[in-house]
This record gives C-alpha cells, sequence and structure tokens, in this order.
C-alpha cells in the first residue's frame, strides 16, 4: 500500500464538513499544528485541489476550520501521478519523432535485432 501523505490524511478528516481547530485535526492525525497549518494552506494551492479552506473564530484565540470543494474539481494523487506520466511520455514521442529512422540514414547497427530482421524480411526480393 502507498504511504499515505499528510495532505492527504488533512483532507480525509475534513471531508465531513466539520468545522475542527488546528489541536483537533493535529491530535487526530498525529502531526505538529504548525504542519496542519502548512497543510491547510497547501490545500488552497491549485496544485493540491484548489481546496475551499474557510476560517471561522471560535473564541477569543480559536479558530475552527472546514474544507469543501474549490471552483476547480480537485485532483487526487492518482490524477497528478496521471498527468506526470502523460506529460513524460509524450515528451518522450516528441523526441523519438525528432530523431531520423536508422534505415532512412543507413546507420542500420542501432535497429534492435527483432526490427532489423523484419526489415530485411520486408525488404528481400
Amino acid at each position: 500500500m502507498a504511504d499515505v501523505t499528510l495532505n492527504e490524511q488533512v483532507l480525509a478528516l475534513m471531508m465531513d464538513g466539520r468545522t475542527r481547530t488546528i489541536t483537533e485535526i493535529a491530535r487526530h492525525v498525529g502531526a505538529p499544528e504548525a504542519s496542519i497549518s502548512a497543510r491547510l494552506r497547501d490545500l488552497r494551492k491549485a496544485q493540491f485541489g484548489a481546496w475551499d479552506v474557510k476560517r471561522k473564530k471560535i473564541s477569543e484565540s480559536t479558530y475552527g476550520y472546514t474544507v469543501t470543494a474549490g471552483a476547480a474539481k480537485p485532483k487526487t494523487r492518482v490524477d497528478r501521478e496521471e498527468d506526470a506520466f502523460k506529460a513524460g511520455f509524450e515528451y518522450a514521442l516528441e523526441l523519438v519523432g525528432n530523431m531520423p529512422s536508422p534505415v532512412d540514414t543507413g546507420d542500420l547497427e542501432f535497429i534492435p535485432r527483432v526490427t532489423y530482421a523484419h526489415y530485411l524480411k520486408e525488404n528481400e526480393g
């Protein structure tokens, strides 16, 4: 099973729509309050899903936070990994597409044997 990030833990906890203090969130996920505060800031950023993180004053020195879906559809870690894979794959295709074919250049020693054998078979006779 893949490791769950602190962002994912905080988000999973907050998805029920309940208002919680930083202290409550920290106690639930087992992380320092400063880390929870930073993760709540992260959740507002587009790269983490552009969640709507609302702060509400509960007492003189205590604030409660709620998290709801923002304007953009939040991306999961799987979505972000898929985006990165697609970008890498498209880049690789672009690199390969810009390379001259070994057949066209006559540089046949760089063609893998199966491909070279196929080339010879296709071009005999």
